[in-house]
Parts: C-alpha cells; sequence; structure tokens
C-alpha cells in the first residue's frame, strides 16, 4: 500500500516550486531588452564676440533642434532704481532690451549680429534706455554686464513641440527650461559678458519722420500725386455711324 505524502511537505515543496518560478522570470526579465528608447537632450548654446563696429556684436551657436525652428535673440542689461518708483515703497530691480533680432535654425546653427548703440539728437552714442532716461525719469544705475540670451518662446505651443521633439527621440532638459510668473514655459540660453556703457559721439542724426508728431511724421502734409504719364482729351463728336443706345439719350 502507497503511503500518502505528507501535508507539510507537499506545501514546503509548493513554496519552493514557487520561489524557484520567481527566481527564473527575474533571470529572464534581466535579460530582455528595453523596449523604451532613452531620448537625448536638446541642445542650444551661443558664442557672443565684438564685432568690428562700436557696440555691435556678432553672435552664433549649435542646436539639435528642428530646421525652421524660430526663435529669438536679444541683449538685455539689468537697472538698479536708485530710488522708489512711482507709489513703490522700495526700488524694485528692472532691465532694458537693447537689441533683439529673429533667427532661424538652419542645419543645425544660427547667428545674427546685435547693434547696441542708437545715436541721441546731439549725435552722442546711447543705449536706448538712457534716450528715454530724461522722459521717463528713470533714476537707476546700469548693470556692469550685458546678459545675450537666445529663447524660444512658442506662445503656449511648447506642449506640441515637445511632442515633436519626442518623435526625433529629443526632450527639453530641465536648465533649459524657464517659467514666467504667468505659469508659461519657454526655453532659454544666455552669456554674459562685460559692456561698458556708450563712449563718444558721430554727427547727428537730424529729424527722422518717427520723431515727429509721436512716430505719425508730418500727417497733415498732402503727398503730391505723381502726373498721368498720358493725357485724355474729350472727343467733340461720336466716332461711329451706329444709331445712339436708349442710355446716351438724356430724359
Amino acid at each position: 500500500m502507497e503511503m500518502p505524502w505528507p501535508t507539510h511537505r507537499w506545501r514546503t515543496l509548493t513554496r519552493w516550486s514557487s520561489l524557484a518560478g520567481i527566481v527564473l522570470c527575474l533571470a529572464g526579465c534581466e535579460k530582455l531588452p528595453s523596449l523604451v528608447r532613452p531620448l537625448n537632450e536638446v541642445s542650444l548654446n551661443l558664442q557672443v564676440e565684438p564685432a568690428e563696429q562700436p557696440g555691435e556684436f556678432a553672435i552664433a551657436g549649435q542646436t539639435n533642434l528642428p530646421n525652421g525652428t524660430q526663435m529669438v535673440v536679444l541683449a538685455v542689461r539689468q537697472l538698479q532704481p536708485s530710488q522708489p518708483v512711482a507709489a513703490l515703497t522700495t526700488p524694485q530691480p528692472t532691465y532694458a532690451i537693447l537689441a533683439y533680432q529673429p533667427v532661424q535654425v538652419t542645419a543645425g546653427q544660427w547667428q545674427t549680429s546685435l547693434n547696441l548703440w542708437q545715436v541721441s539728437p546731439e549725435g552722442a552714442y546711447r543705449e536706448p534706455w538712457q534716450l528715454e532716461a530724461v522722459k521717463l525719469k528713470l533714476s537707476v544705475e546700469p548693470a556692469s554686464e550685458v546678459q545675450f540670451i537666445v529663447t524660444l518662446a512658442p506662445q503656449g505651443l511648447l506642449a506640441s513641440l515637445e511632442e515633436q521633439l519626442k518623435q526625433q527621440g529629443l526632450r527639453l532638459p530641465q536648465p533649459l527650461l524657464r517659467t514666467t510668473q504667468q505659469g508659461d514655459r519657454f526655453i532659454q540660453a544666455e552669456q554674459v559678458q562685460l559692456v561698458s556703457l556708450p563712449t563718444g559721439s558721430t554727427t547727428p542724426p537730424g529729424v527722422r519722420p518717427e520723431d515727429i508728431n509721436g512716430g505719425w511724421g508730418e500727417r497733415y502734409r498732402l503727398v503730391p500725386e505723381p502726373p498721368l504719364p498720358y493725357t485724355l482729351d474729350p472727343e467733340d463728336e461720336r466716332k461711329t455711324t451706329a444709331p445712339a443706345a436708349i442710355e446716351e439719350y438724356l430724359f
């Protein structure tokens, strides 16, 4: 007569069988290749070099963003108010955009140039905020350096750009992401350089139309029309023998 298998031994064998199955499964899973493709990070950088003209800078950079991506390059100088402005009780830092230019990515590269200097009515070289300082009653201390920034702000379309990048195996890295006070996200890379304030002078630019009437020019002046290249002489008599149409009669 066959002896029955003890119950406690059967349970022990079952536990060891289950454990062995789990170990074999884990070992096999480790050898399976990952089905999720890792995403590379988007790169965006810029180099800034002084150009030949005073106050002008050549700016270029490389990126792996898609061709045709539109970006903006700008130069910003921080301004620290030396006294309270309007109803503010304590001076708040502000900034001035000295110049900006749109750029487009072509074959992984982009380039442009920025001229930070303008000419005052007296002929002196000035930055844009200096030309408006008296009118705006600004009392500020400018920073000694200028921030050269390349930024991509697709007006709420960053999510669609991220989806496009994901299809190309790319993702936006955290160091490039910024968030506005309203919660909008954008991409930005920058380089800071010491840039002195403008010096020297040149020939005064004279009065321009945009300097008159708030930029509208002399709107009250009529622009003379160019003369007609031909003359229109009325005919003395009809040039046809056909009977007059009913529309030609006066009733």
